[in-house]
């Protein structure tokens, strides 16, 4: 995670019960991933850069 200080950084967070299944949803307001680890994210040991 990279923090800027410059900017009005913003992370919601949010969770529903359906049935027996929870649904965490993470959202913020963040530069994204770049296209060429986006493949790579779940990959345990996988370090992105800026």
């Amino acid at each position: 995670m990279v923090f800027k200080a410059d900017v009005n950084s913003k992370v919601r967070v949010g969770s529903s019960l359906n049935g027996e299944n929870i649904s965490i949803v993470i959202k913020d307001n963040g530069i994204g991933i770049h296209e060429k680890v986006k493949d790579q994210i779940f990959k345990m040991f996988v370090k992105g850069s800026e």
